[in-house]
């Protein structure tokens, strides 16, 4: 889950994933205070800001299938 800026986590999505996880009863879910991994998929949902990261550290994390990003309209030209 990425979004243009993002400081704290509370600035994302993750309080609503997590409340519906908790909500729906989702055992197979393992929530940190940073991510939340579906322990039988072995999906891992990590909530980042685009402009806080560089390039080197966008092309170190490995086996990304999906990049939801809220907020979309805020990208900067060099975030995409």
């Amino acid at each position: 889950n990425t979004r243009e800026k993002q400081n704290t986590i509370a600035d994302s999505n993750y309080a609503l994933f997590k409340g519906r996880i908790e909500q729906n009863k989702r055992p197979s879910f393992y929530i940190t205070n940073n991510n939340i991994v579906n322990q039988i998929t072995g999906t891992n949902f990590i909530f980042h800001g685009l402009s806080n990261m560089t390039k080197e550290n966008i092309k170190s994390m490995f086996n990304i299938k999906r990049a939801w990003c809220e907020e979309s309209q805020t990208l900067t030209k060099e975030s995409i």
